[in-house]
């Protein structure tokens, strides 16, 4: 397996350390490749994806490498067995111009990730022009020195060649570490006199310290880690080598519960509703101080019912409360005997960039209602049958207008609200519509307009790409489907909505049939019936054969490798066959194949073996044979018993009657 690691782009801070050949960049990255230039054999693009092919057959995905428009939004880095690093230069559309060397990938961060055909024939201009190359406008920043980098590297190797100092390249363990239980101090081991840093999800740096000639550490967090966030511990040596992350939760729970729903029943004996699992759930009197019913623990998906006794009268005001196992406290819910309480959900919506359009999904007969700074409704709309909406705002919202937009029911209860923004998206795309092809390599259909499709089977890319402005996508897997092997194929819009998954089966069969297995060989003529057995004799000539196989698969027998006839396996996996014409006297060695409906062709059986005789009926005048006259037959030649192979089985045959 490969060796990779990803590092943040703009702060080179390690994401990931990794033998998995599919890996998802959710940031703009630097993804380093354990193997030299040579080993590499291509690279493509797939929708967002680049592939990239290894001469020893190995094909690494990285995901979410290009962006929409197609340029890369990462940066390959190649380890080179002489010490330094060769970076892939990509021009707009993924395709590899060069390999530049670098001493060290810090110089990378935030260097450009591509660049464009202009840049390239400007730069190979300069390198024959008397002025400098590099004081060109075309040549801007950090695009100088990795073009710098790729014009001069023989004059890198001629360098390289004069420093012979061992260099560290090797990366520090993974550190370890505790934080606290109140989510402030994290401490650990590490390599002796390395620096440690913390960082957040967003890759804000935390804390920083150097660990002592021992390696142990402490430090103290510009903030407290509560509430299942996570931190990353990591290390880097002198030489600037960065260990792989260390992931710490901070579990102290500070957040308050949500009663997300309760209704009394008619009758005013229970209340019925939903919080958070586990949390001590009270029902209160509309004072909010006397307790009707409660304590009871919500159940593993936050639902709960009280009793209370005796029950409260029609239009009876009471609150409910909902208590975390950390002792948190929710805001109290008003429930009313006899009314509808329960709040409907938060839409699911999509604002268009241009702030002109607001669209998406919610409770079927709830007035959307979209409201200033002030809390003035400005807009509304009753959600249709359909269960979507699709509101025009005019004038148009702006990047500064305060909005948000929630749902209203008849009853006057009212759902969360929305805080607006241009470009907000929180409403999947529809389920894809796709045709897999007969031989399962190419995926086509439509999704939403401008998505990036995935294929995947269990965990595997199968394949990815891009629906066009009309929704339409044809993918090429990078292995076929087959077999009624199952993949699922999802559409992810620009914010990672995830459509639901349409499951697709490769119906091409390319797996031969096992061998067929016979069971029974049966005589039922003469007077010796029953079963043949492997290397007997029998006096049928056209025995019966039957056995299992794979079921609609037409059979062929063969005696002695020629066919001689075919069957056909029924529904129930069996078969049968007598042959039409008679089996010659001797010897037989019947073999057996089987062809499946996609002309998959079994190997050949093994041979079963028996012997075919001639038929004799023991008649009265037989009782009396002469036995030695029998034995003194001939061919007519002479007196002397000269008898062929054959004739001897035959006369052996006659005295078994009387044996």
């Amino acid at each position: 397996m490969t060796k990779i690691v990803v590092y943040s782009k703009d702060h080179l801070i390690p994401l990931q350390n990794t033998q998995n050949n599919q890996i998802v960049l959710n940031k703009n990255s630097l993804v380093l490749i354990h193997h030299p230039k040579e080993s590499i054999a291509s690279i493509e693009r797939s929708g967002t994806s680049a592939i990239i092919h290894l001469k020893n057959g190995e094909t690494i995905v990285l995901e979410n490498f290009f962006n929409l428009e197609g340029t890369p939004e990462n940066q390959i880095v190649l380890s080179n067995p002489q010490g330094y690093y060769d970076v892939m230069l990509l021009d707009e559309q993924g395709q590899l111009i060069q390999y530049n060397p670098v001493n060290n990938i810090n110089v990378l961060a935030n260097s450009p990730n591509w660049i464009s055909s202009t840049q390239v024939n400007a730069i190979q201009a300069a390198a024959d022009e008397s002025t400098p190359w590099y004081s060109s406008n075309i040549i801007k920043g950090g695009l100088a020195l990795v073009a710098a980098e790729a014009l001069y590297l023989t004059a890198f190797k001629k360098d390289d060649d004069k420093d012979n100092t061992p260099k560290d390249t090797i990366a520090p363990a993974t550190p370890k570490g505790t934080l606290d239980e109140a989510g402030k101090v994290i401490t650990g081991q590490t390599e002796a006199n390395a620096k440690i840093y913390v960082i957040d999800a967003n890759y804000n740096v935390l804390a920083e310290v150097q660990a002592d000639a021992s390696g142990n550490y402490k430090l103290s967090l510009s903030r407290d880690i509560v509430n299942n966030e996570k931190v990353y511990v990591y290390a880097k040596d002198a030489a600037g080598n960065s260990s792989s992350l260390l992931a710490l939760t901070g579990t102290k729970d500070t957040l308050a519960p949500e009663v997300e729903s309760a209704q009394f029943s008619e009758d005013g004996a229970f209340v019925t509703g939903k919080t958070e699992a586990k949390a001590k759930v009270y029902v209160y009197a509309e004072d909010g101080v006397t307790v009707l019913a409660g304590p009871i623990t919500a159940a593993a998906d936050g639902t709960f019912t009280l009793n209370l006794n005796p029950p409260l009268s029609s239009n009876d005001k009471a609150k409910v409360i909902a208590v975390d196992e950390a002792g948190n406290k929710s805001t109290a819910y008003e429930v009313i005997v006899g009314q509808d309480t329960i709040s409907p959900a938060q839409p699911l919506i999509e604002v268009s960039t241009d702030g002109t359009l607001i669209k998406g999904k919610g409770e079927v007969g709830t007035t959307v209602q979209i409201l200033d700074a002030n809390q003035n409704v400005i807009a509304e709309q009753v959600i249709g049958s359909d269960g979507t909406f699709n509101i025009t705002l005019n004038p148009a919202m702006t990047d500064t207008s305060k909005y948000s937009l929630m749902l209203k029911d008849s009853a006057g209860n009212q759902s969360k609200a929305v805080e607006l923004k241009l470009g907000l998206d929180t409403l999947a795309p529809e389920e894809v519509q796709a045709t897999l092809s007969d031989d399962g390599k190419k995926l086509t259909g439509t999704a939403e307009a401008n998505s990036t499709i995935e294929v995947k089977s269990g965990t595997t890319v199968m394949g990815t790409g891009q629906a066009d402005a009309s929704g339409k996508f044809e993918i090429t897997l990078t292995t076929a489907l087959l077999n009624n092997n199952k993949a699922t194929v999802i559409a992810y819009d620009a914010a990672k909505n995830a459509s639901p998954s349409l499951e697709i089966t490769g119906t091409k069969d390319t797996v031969a049939p096992n061998k067929v297995v016979l069971r029974t060989v049966t005589d039922d003529i003469g007077d010796s019936k029953g079963s043949i057995t492997s290397d007997s004799t029998t006096d049928d000539s056209q025995p019966k054969f039957e056995g299992t196989g794979e079921a609609g698969a037409t059979i062929t027998i063969y005696n002695h490798g020629i066919p001689i006839g075919t069957t056909v396996v029924t529904s129930n996996s069996t078969w049968s066959f007598t042959p039409i014409k008679p089996l010659e006297l001797g010897e037989q060695s019947i073999s057996f194949t089987q062809m499946d409906a996609a002309k998959n062709t079994s190997d050949m059986s093994d041979a079963f073996k028996f012997t075919v005789v001639a038929q004799v009926s023991v008649s009265e005048s037989e009782e009396n044979i002469d036995v030695e006259s029998l034995l003194s037959e001939d061919n007519g030649a002479n007196s002397n018993m000269r008898c062929d192979s054959f004739k001897s089985l035959m006369i052996i045959n006659k005295l078994s009657k009387f044996l």
